[in-house]
């Protein structure tokens, strides 16, 4: 399996665009972020800072980003991004077709990342 040895927004983006043309969407992608947290991996100091203040309640909780702010959000912490996101496509309605971002809350270097099977790590869709 190809090891994966760089990541940036620029490259993060493309992927997340990549994912989601595995989908059959109309409108202006728009995404809900949620935070998945494994209790049984153990974080680092960096996935506390990502979990607690990136993807807290205050930052992310409840709101539809547009694609650049979701880009921003997840690669902020970048060359490390979440180890995996698995994509959801939840319709379109009102000129928004609403993806969810079930996030890892566990950030990596690109050689760790998950779904690079996909071509386009970190991200999976999830095709219901």
């Amino acid at each position: 399996m190809k090891m994966l040895k760089e990541m940036n927004e620029v490259i993060f983006k493309n992927n997340l665009l990549a994912t989601l043309n595995e989908f059959d969407y109309t409108a202006t992608p728009k995404f809900k972020i949620t935070p998945v947290y494994d209790p049984n991996k153990l974080p680092s100091g960096g996935d506390d800072y990502f979990r607690l203040v990136i993807l807290g309640e205050d930052n992310i909780g409840g709101k539809i980003l547009s694609l650049n702010d979701t880009v921003e959000v997840l690669s902020c912490c970048s060359p490390h991004v979440p180890t995996q996101i698995k994509v959801i496509y939840h319709g379109d309605k009102d000129g928004i077709s609403l993806f969810e971002l079930l996030t890892s809350t566990r950030i990596r270097k690109p050689s760790q990342l998950a779904n690079i099977e996909t071509g386009h790590p970190p991200f999976k869709a999830v095709i219901e």
